[in-house]
């Protein structure tokens, strides 16, 4: 692509007009896409038409045919995991937790350094696949570093490594959100489970709630043994829990939920929440996943996220569509592809300004270096199997970079991250 004007990496140019030219725009949501040969006119972050005029920018992107979509949305996601990314051999939940929890613990005053240098690490694969918009806890700072848009969650877990989030707990999620507001991001709250919070918790994250918070995600049903340490502590469900303390509603955003019932879906439909699949993390811990299906005989929107990369392997949303697709080999293109765009944009409540391409939309967008197919179906079909799909990222008209980061090995535990570490630590 030729790039006329200043330099799209190096700066933002929020005040220019800027022309993306000769493109294969991928427009529209849903079932109702189409295709548009022409120009974009992009004015403050925002597309402001869709043409054939080429006049009357300040800098111009010939595309040369090249594919244009919407940049992705990543609706799940942990900073601090891709610690632990090559995990061999396998795991269950229980198993990981236990290694995040003892390898913390031995990191003691440089567990801050390690999640800064995790965090880093993980923003730049997701900028690499095209993802512009991401929820994550502790997020605002290293979306801001990067010209990312985050969903940032104040993380409400009893636990060591998370310990300083409950003392004085709601004072630091004022200023928590005051950050997060000033940084451009969405402040929330990030409940890390039922089994993992007892009471106190639940009233603190219900106090924060309260304060101009705008999602609760909340991990649900992920596991059958954490389903029944759920019962056991508290003598009831995920879902009757949050409906019990109210912060069961259109706001929240449950993740996984691969052991809910049928009773329970209703239930989470009849208050209008939303649901996170995670399909290669459940798979490698061995869990259950929803089938979307029943989601969807149910109205409730779901979408799909990563997880960490510990158990979600890769920040490449497109290999998470590939491994829904077969996983539920009936599901359509087209929902796999809203389930990373529009749908995801409406589990997060930015339907009206993120998730595809239109008029008065963010200039978020995915720009594929690569011949592609040219009717609907076909791209559909290649955005789903094609594996290597070289791309390049603008957010709000601005082209955003990735960088090769690696993670000082001082902060990593010793490869190769199979189970017989944890009988080494006991």
């Amino acid at each position: 692509m030729d790039h006329t004007g200043r330099n799209q990496s190096d700066e933002m140019n929020d005040n220019l007009t800027i022309g993306f030219l000769n493109g294969k725009f991928l427009l529209g949501s849903e079932h109702r896409l189409s295709i548009f040969h022409g120009n974009c006119r992009v004015k403050d972050g925002k597309i402001i038409s869709f043409d054939q005029d080429s006049t009357g920018y300040d800098l111009m992107v010939d595309l040369k045919g090249s594919l244009v979509t919407p940049s992705l949305i990543n609706a799940h996601i942990h900073l601090g995991e891709t610690l632990f990314q090559g995990l061999k051999g396998k795991w269950n939940l229980e198993q990981y937790l236990m290694l995040a929890d003892y390898w913390n613990a031995s990191l003691a005053s440089k567990k801050s350094e390690a999640w800064f240098h995790s965090a880093n690490a993980t923003a730049n694969e997701m900028i690499r696949y095209g993802t512009s918009v991401f929820c994550a806890a502790r997020s605002s700072e290293i979306a801001s570093r990067y010209g990312m848009k985050a969903f940032s969650g104040y993380p409400l877990m009893e636990s060591k490594k998370l310990s300083s989030f409950l003392i004085d707990g709601f004072q630091k999620y004022v200023e928590f959100s005051k950050i997060a507001n000033e940084l451009g991001s969405q402040p929330g709250v990030f409940l890390h489970s039922l089994y993992s919070n007892g009471k106190s918790t639940l009233e603190l994250a219900r106090k924060c709630l309260s304060y101009g918070t705008n999602f609760l995600t909340v991990h649900v049903a992920e596991t059958l043994e954490s389903c029944k340490k759920v019962k056991d502590k508290w003598g009831r469900s995920d879902i009757d829990i949050l409906q019990h303390y109210g912060m069961l509603n259109e706001d929240t955003i449950l993740v996984h939920g691969g052991y809910c019932s049928l009773e329970e879906l209703k239930v989470i439909s009849s208050m209008g929440s939303k649901v996170v699949l995670c399909p290669v993390s459940n798979h490698r811990l061995g869990t259950r996943c929803l089938n979307p299906t029943d989601l969807e005989n149910e109205r409730i929107k779901w979408c799909l996220g990563t997880d960490g990369l510990a158990t979600g392997i890769s920040a490449d949303l497109f290999q998470h569509m590939r491994f829904m697709k077969r996983m539920f080999p009936d599901l359509a293109e087209w929902k796999l592809w809203s389930a990373i765009t529009y749908w995801a944009a409406q589990v997060l409540g930015i339907e009206n300004s993120n998730g595809k391409l239109d008029v008065g939309y963010n200039a978020d967008l995915c720009v594929f270096q690569t011949e592609t197919p040219d009717s609907v179906e076909t791209i559909l079909r290649w955005l789903v199997f094609q594996k290597r799909k070289p791309l390049c990222l603008y957010i709000s008209g601005n082209r955003i970079n990735s960088k090769n980061i690696e993670i000082p090995s001082v902060y990593r535990p010793l490869q190769p991250l199979t189970t017989d570490i944890l009988s080494r630590w006991n």
